[in-house]
């Protein structure tokens, strides 16, 4: 049929678009050629978006998981992030064909990040970030923490050597779950061995410490029950509680030393 964008397509005499070394009709009505091309872009488009889809769908089921370990967090975080990120600015897309290049690239990123915290744990796979990202990586943290990512308890020590130079930028700050000012006076702790979590900076300063300093304000001595009771109503799911259980859990055990009731 005649093609109002294609000169050829007006003249019906014209074989192939008399250009017979390209195209093939046998039947004398219709390039195949431009038809088979079309239907190779069509099915590895396809495979591209499936491929997608399923390391998507996987990444989801990983980071829902409440058995998953944080460094399996972070690789979904990231596989997930990465995916996202690419199909929706895919610069396969303005090639003559469709290839999952960007799976590819991914794929390779995510390999190398876990074979490195394979070797060094979730401190490993965040400083393979920053070298792999570059200035990007605050971002790249940011976006892995809202994805929930880092949501596990571990030691502040531990959790400020994990986030080195990308903690503040990616703004976030490390909560001490028994606060500097009692762990050393009142449970002879060091504060880098305070079970601690990560958290948004305005969340923990507007909502938690200064919920803690209300109940607890500065200027004055408290022993171990007292703070347990005021730990309580903010980590707890009473009403004006956090919600937050397991960070009463994560603490019981030093207050469990010194006699306090529970």
């Amino acid at each position: 049929m005649p093609e109002p964008g294609n000169p050829q397509g007006l003249n019906r005499y014209a074989y192939v678009y008399n250009n017979p070394l390209r195209y093939v009709d046998g039947s004398g009505h219709l390039p195949v050629a431009p038809l088979l091309v079309a239907g190779a872009i069509v099915l590895l488009k396809a495979i591209d978006y499936g491929w997608t889809a399923w390391d998507v769908y996987q990444s989801g089921r990983t980071l829902a998981n409440p058995l998953a370990t944080d460094e399996e967090k972070l690789v979904a975080g990231v596989n997930l992030a990465m995916a996202v990120g690419l199909e929706a600015a895919e610069p396969e897309d303005w090639l003559p064909v469709s290839l999952p290049l960007d799976d590819l690239g991914r794929r390779a990123l995510v390999a190398g990040l876990r074979e490195r915290m394979q070797q060094g744990g979730l401190r490993a796979g965040v400083a393979f970030l920053r070298e792999a990202v570059g200035e990007a990586a605050p971002q790249v943290i940011r976006r892995m923490y809202d994805l929930g990512v880092f949501g596990g308890i571990r030691s502040a020590g531990e959790w400020e050597a994990i986030l080195q130079g990308v903690r503040k930028e990616a703004g976030l700050e490390v909560h001490h779950l028994i606060e500097r000012r009692f762990a050393e006076r009142v449970f002879g702790l060091d504060p880098d061995d305070v079970p601690a979590v990560v958290l948004d900076r305005t969340f923990h300063q507007q909502e938690v410490t200064a919920r803690l300093f209300r109940e607890l304000p500065t200027g004055r001595s408290y022993n171990a029950q007292q703070i347990w009771e005021a730990y309580k109503r903010v980590y707890g799911s009473g009403p004006g509680g956090l919600n937050r259980p397991e960070w009463l859990e994560a603490i019981w055990s030093y207050f469990e030393r010194l006699g306090v009731k529970r």
